[in-house]
């Protein structure tokens, strides 16, 4: 079996707890006097479950690709007949549905994601989240509300570009 390094099992574990092994050899009487006494398995995984519970930070996985919208939006796109998933099956990325937050933990977080797409955001947060200068990026209108062919389709060439250039992400998903 090959060994992890410190940083290996720091990429695997946000938190390790070692749990003693459970030998069977019985301790010298020399060893018994100078050792305090082995808890019981029992006290040694109270103690560990009440560690891990006091410690333990919630992991949260950095998605590579995240819609965000508002949350009512979020629910009107998720709607069958929406032209948001009409849209997200005709350019076959149907996934992206499983990705629409409406929050995120900070501007600087949204760093990390590899690609970002923002529908229909208030001015005030679509210009914070530009500002960032992503990579990756795309903005779009509430698609709800494009009124005329001229706005689809501006919205829908550079979506499908953008879906084009990030397929790759989008099959991961």
């Amino acid at each position: 079996m090959e060994k992890l390094t410190l940083h290996e099992v720091s990429l695997l574990f946000g938190k390790l707890v070692l749990m003693p092994e459970k030998t069977t050899e019985q301790p010298s009487a020399e060893a018994t006097e100078t050792m305090p006494p082995k808890p019981t398995q029992k006290e040694s995984e109270e103690k560990a479950t009440v560690v891990a519970k006091e410690d333990a930070v919630p992991y949260q996985a950095i998605p590579s690709f995240m819609v965000i919208t508002t949350p009512e939006l979020k629910k009107s796109y998720l709607q069958a007949d929406s032209n948001f998933i009409k849209i997200l099956s005709a350019l076959d990325c149907i996934k992206l549905q499983n990705v629409i937050y409406t929050e995120y933990d900070s501007l600087q977080s949204l760093l990390k994601v590899d690609a970002i797409w923002c529908i229909g955001l208030e001015k005030d947060e679509n210009d914070a989240i530009l500002r960032l200068n992503h990579p990756n990026l795309l903005t779009s209108p509430n698609i709800n509300m494009l009124a005329n062919k001229e706005e689809k389709q501006a919205m829908y060439i550079p979506l499908k570009a953008f879906v084009t250039t990030n397929i790759g992400l989008i099959s991961d998903i």
